[in-house]
């Protein structure tokens, strides 16, 4: 994000400005700090005394008042609450309440009620706010103004997330730009999308046996997985084959993968065929724009996370490529050569007689190689 107040180029440049572009100026730039702040995990003291100088108290009870009903009223804190909790602003004492993620989260519910209501009340200069409303609307984020850990949030063991988008959107680049992230931040990556690369290469599959085997190896390794399964529409997942006994029970196939520390980003290329249970245990939905015939809107997409009872919806512009060369071609094969069912019967009698965590592994291991021998044989 820009940074005005520091860069000297710019401010000679806004010094020729007129009234109106100054005007537009400031909202485009109190809409910028109001973003930064809200799409923080952290908050330092700077942030703090521009969020309560700008929405004083007497803004806050003013806004309230009796117009919303007395039981909101008195059920929403105020800043001066939360000045009341940090005593007497001192420095020590501020960055000790910021420490808090509780209470940065207090802080930000009742900054979002301040800063509605005082939109709603016209405060700003007619311009100003214009100019903040068109901030507002457009609503993109730029890509590069969130951290690795943003885009991982959602991973963790037994975890499962989306990408959907018209063909030619870039949805297998972008997974595997979310593959790229969490390969340098130490995860292992199993896909059964071949890419021209080393790391990619040992952890190709076309077959479930193969796919479970590298997660174990991984696992023994002491590192967690990321599975990233490909046109799933055509690889015998959908739902109405699951119920002929036919495809994976992903229910099951997620308990599993929490056993191996890995979590799952699946592709469909059709909302309509997302199961019902990935639906219900997903933690991250993404849906890429663009198509074969609109090559800049592949640079921007929707991205939800899952927090629990609620999800958080980011617009995301100027996504970068994966830099990964891929064949889009490749009907990205996956062949349930074993049963789950019976591999997690042996996994739970397993469990019982093998307490250390590695020798576990490696006896599911086992099985599992041995079960597609068997098969191979057959």
């Amino acid at each position: 994000m820009t940074d005005y107040d520091n860069d000297d180029e710019l401010k000679k440049q806004f010094e020729n400005l007129d009234e109106f572009a100054l005007k537009r100026l400031e909202g485009t730039r109190i809409a910028e700090k109001y973003y930064n702040i809200m799409h923080s995990e952290k908050i330092d003291i700077d942030d703090f005394f521009w969020m309560y100088s700008f929405f004083g108290d007497f803004r806050i009870y003013e806004a309230l008042g009796d117009k919303q009903g007395n039981r909101e009223a008195q059920g929403v804190e105020t800043l001066l609450d939360i000045k009341n909790s940090v005593g007497h602003f001192t420095p020590d004492s501020i960055n000790e309440f910021l420490s808090d993620p509780v209470n940065i989260s207090r802080l930000k519910e009742r900054f979002l009620l301040a800063w509605h209501k005082r939109m709603d009340r016209n405060e700003f200069d007619p311009i100003t706010k214009d100019a903040i409303l068109a901030f507002s609307k457009r609503n993109f984020l730029p890509f590069n103004f969130f951290s690795d850990r943003f885009w991982l949030q959602w991973v963790f063991e037994g975890s499962s997330g989306v990408l959907t988008g018209n063909k030619g959107s870039g949805k297998t680049d972008f997974g595997l730009l979310l593959c790229e992230i969490a390969r340098r931040n130490g995860y292992g990556v199993v896909s059964n999308v071949r890419v021209e690369h080393e790391e990619y290469e040992k952890g190709y599959f076309t077959t479930f046996s193969e796919m479970l085997e590298k997660v174990i190896n991984n696992a023994l390794q002491g590192k967690k997985t990321m599975i990233f399964a490909d046109e799933m529409t055509v690889s015998g997942m959908r739902k109405k084959q699951a119920m002929r006994g036919t495809s994976l029970n992903l229910e099951q196939f997620e308990k599993l993968t929490r056993k191996f520390y890995a979590t799952t980003l699946y592709i469909w290329h059709m909302d309509t065929e997302i199961p019902t249970e990935i639906f219900r245990s997903m933690n991250f939905e993404g849906h890429k724009n663009g198509s074969e015939g609109d090559k800049a809107g592949r640079t921007t997409g929707v991205f939800k996370f899952n927090y629990g009872s609620s999800w958080n919806t980011y617009i995301i512009k100027g996504i970068p490529s994966a830099g990964l060369n891929f064949d889009t071609r490749d009907l990205a094969p996956f062949i349930l050569d074993i049963k789950l069912e019976e591999l997690i019967k042996v996994a739970r009698t397993a469990e019982e007689e093998i307490k250390n965590k590695n020798d576990l592994l490696r006896a599911i291991r086992d099985y599992i190689v041995e079960q597609r021998s068997k098969n191979e044989r057959e």
